[in-house]
C-alpha cells in the first residue's frame, strides 16, 4: 500500500471515530446540562479556534519542515533540534494563554455571554477551565503536527481517536456519576486534553530518528523558518477571524440559549471538516516531496488526484446537509423544537464548509510553495467586507443572517482566490480544477438531490429516516465517483492492486 493511500485511509479512520464519538454524545450532553450550558460549550469551540491564531504558524511550520527534512539525508539532528526550538517557544505561548483567559474570565462572564438561567460564578468558573483545556489541545495539535509531517499519520490517527474516546465518554461518565453539571463537564474537558498531550508528545519524541547527541534549542533554525511561520501567522490570524467572527458577534448579541442552537448547527456543519482535512493532510507532506525533488509533473498529478478525491469524500454528505437538514436534525436528535431552530442554519453552513474545503486543496499548494502572501491580503481584503456585513445581517436576521455571509464569504473564495492562486503557481491548471475536479461532481449530487426531493419523506422514526438518508448519500456519492474520471482510475488500481503514488 503506497504511503498516500495508507494515510488516507488512516486519515479517515481516525477522523471519522473522533466525528462519530463527538457527534454522537452531543444530545446526551444537552439533556444533562440544558441547551444554555451547551452555549458556554459553543463558545469554548468559537475561543479555542480564536485563540489559534497565537498558534503563530507553529504547527504548519513544524508539519512542513518534518516533510522536508524527512526527504534529506542526513538531517536527523536537525530534525530533532528543530523540535525541541518549536516546542520550546510553543510550551511558553500554551501558558500565557491558559493564563490570560483566566484573568479575563471576570470579564467574559460579566459583559460578553447574556445568561438566562446560569448564575455569572458558575460561567466565570468555566471560562478559567476553559484556558487551561484550550492550551493543552493547543499542544496537542502541534505535537501532531509534527507527526503529520514525519508521515507518522496512521500514529497520529490512532491517538487522536484515543483521546476522542477518552474526552466523549469521560464526559459522558461525569456528568451521568459524578455531576451533572456544565463545570464538571469542563474539568473533565481539562484532564482529558492532558492527557492527549502528554500521549502525542510521548510518541512523537519517541519515534525521532537517534542521533546519540540531545536535541537543543537552536536560535538559527528559529531564524530560518520565521518568515514562513510570519505569514502563516498573518494568514491563520486573519483567516481565524473571518472563520469565528459570525459566532464571536452572536455569542454577544444573542442570549446563550439562542447561541447553543447556532453553535449546535455549527458542529454538524463543522462534521465536513473531518471528512476533508485527512485528504489535506494525507496529500500537503506529498506536495512538499515533490516539490524538494522538483518533479513538476509529479506535483501537478497530486494537486489534482488530492482534489478529486477531496470532492468526491466532501460533495456527497455536503449534498445531504444541505438539501435534508431538517431529516439530518430529526434524526439526530428526535426532537422537534431543536430541528426547528437549527435546519437552516444547518443548511447554509454546511453550504459554506463545503466551498471552504474545496478551496483547502489550492491553499495546501500555496503553503508548500512557502507562498504565505496571497492568504494575508486575500484575508485581509474578506475581513474589511465580513465586519459590516456581520452587523448588518445579525442585526436584521440574527443568526440566519450571519450564516449567509459565511456562504457569500466561502463563494468569494472559489470565484477569486483560486483564480489568483494559479496565477502564480502551477498556471493554467484552474481550468483542470473548475471544470474536471470541482463542478461535475457538484452537478452529480445536485441532480441527485433535487430528484430525492421528490420522493424523501420526513417520518418520525430515526430508523426510517436514517434508512432514507443513507439511500440518498449512496445515490450522491456513486454520481460524485462516476462524475470524476481521475478517482475512478485511482480506485480501479486499488482493487486491481496496483501501487499508485
Amino acid at each position: 500500500m503506497s504511503s498516500i493511500r495508507k494515510n488516507l485511509v488512516a486519515n479517515f479512520l481516525g477522523k471519522f471515530w473522533a466525528a462519530a464519538v463527538s457527534l454522537a454524545f452531543i444530545p446526551v450532553y444537552i439533556r444533562f446540562i440544558g441547551i444554555e450550558s451547551f452555549g458556554l460549550v459553543g463558545f469554548y469551540a468559537t475561543l479555542l479556534a480564536m485563540l489559534g491564531v497565537f498558534d503563530l504558524g507553529l504547527s504548519t511550520t513544524l508539519n512542513r519542515e518534518m516533510a522536508r527534512l524527512s526527504a534529506l539525508p542526513g538531517s536527523a539532528q536537525e530534525m530533532r533540534d528543530l523540535l525541541k526550538t518549536l516546542q520550546s517557544v510553543y510550551c511558553l505561548g500554551a501558558l500565557m494563554i491558559a493564563v490570560a483567559v483566566a484573568l479575563l474570565a471576570p470579564v467574559i462572564a460579566r459583559h460578553w455571554v447574556n445568561t438566562v438561567g446560569l448564575p455569572t460564578a458558575t460561567v466565570e468558573r468555566v471560562v478559567m477551565l476553559m484556558g487551561g483545556a484550550i492550551a493543552f489541545q493547543m499542544l496537542a495539535g502541534f505535537f501532531s503536527g509534527g507527526l503529520l509531517g514525519s508521515q507518522r499519520q496512521v500514529s497520529c490517527n490512532v491517538l487522536g481517536a484515543a483521546v476522542a474516546t477518552l474526552r466523549a465518554v469521560g464526559a459522558i461518565a461525569v456528568l451521568a456519576f459524578v455531576n451533572p453539571t456544565v463545570t464538571a463537564y469542563f474539568v473533565w474537558q481539562v484532564i482529558s486534553n492532558l492527557a492527549g498531550v502528554l500521549l502525542v508528545s510521548l510518541v512523537l519524541w519517541r519515534g525521532m530518528p537517534g542521533t546519540g547527541r540531545r536535541a537543543a534549542f537552536r536560535g538559527d533554525l528559529l531564524a530560518s523558518v520565521w518568515r514562513f511561520m510570519a505569514g502563516m501567522s498573518a494568514t491563520s490570524a486573519v483567516g481565524l477571524l473571518l472563520n469565528q467572527t459570525d459566532k464571536l458577534v452572536l455569542s454577544k448579541m444573542l442570549t446563550l440559549d439562542r447561541f447553543g442552537y447556532y453553535a449546535l448547527a455549527g458542529t454538524v456543519a463543522a462534521g465536513l471538516y473531518y471528512l476533508g482535512n485527512p485528504v489535506f493532510t494525507a496529500f500537503f507532506p506529498s506536495f512538499t516531496h515533490h516539490l524538494a525533488k522538483g518533479d513538476d509533473p509529479g506535483l501537478r498529478a497530486q494537486y489534482h488526484k488530492a482534489a478529486q478525491v477531496l470532492s468526491v469524500v466532501v460533495l456527497p454528505v455536503a449534498g445531504v446537509l444541505v438539501f435534508f437538514p431538517k431529516h439530518v436534525m430529526l434524526a439526530w436528535t428526535m426532537n422537534p423544537a431543536t430541528v426547528a431552530n437549527t435546519h437552516e442554519l444547518v443548511r447554509l453552513l454546511s453550504l459554506g464548509a463545503a466551498m471552504n474545503l474545496l478551496a483547502s486543496i489550492p491553499y495546501g499548494m500555496q503553503l508548500a510553495h512557502r507562498w504565505t502572501r496571497l492568504g494575508v491580503i486575500a484575508n485581509a481584503i474578506a475581513a474589511v467586507i465580513l465586519l459590516p456585513a456581520l452587523y448588518i445581517s445579525v442585526g436584521r436576521y440574527g443568526a440566519i443572517g450571519a450564516a449567509a455571509v459565511w456562504v457569500a464569504l466561502n463563494a468569494g473564495y472559489i470565484l477569486f482566490y483560486v483564480q489568483a492562486m494559479h496565477r502564480r503557481i502551477l498556471p493554467g491548471e484552474q481550468w483542470g480544477w473548475y471544470f474536471r475536479d470541482v463542478l461535475p461532481p457538484v452537478a452529480a449530487v445536485s441532480i441527485v438531490g433535487a430528484v430525492a426531493l421528490l420522493l424523501v419523506r420526513e417520518i418520525p422514526f430515526r430508523a426510517g429516516l436514517l434508512l432514507q438518508l443513507a439511500g440518498v448519500y449512496t445515490a450522491m456519492a456513486a454520481g460524485a465517483l462516476l462524475a470524476v474520471p481521475g478517482v475512478k482510475a485511482a480506485l480501479s488500481q486499488a482493487l486491481s492492486g496496483k501501487r499508485f503514488a
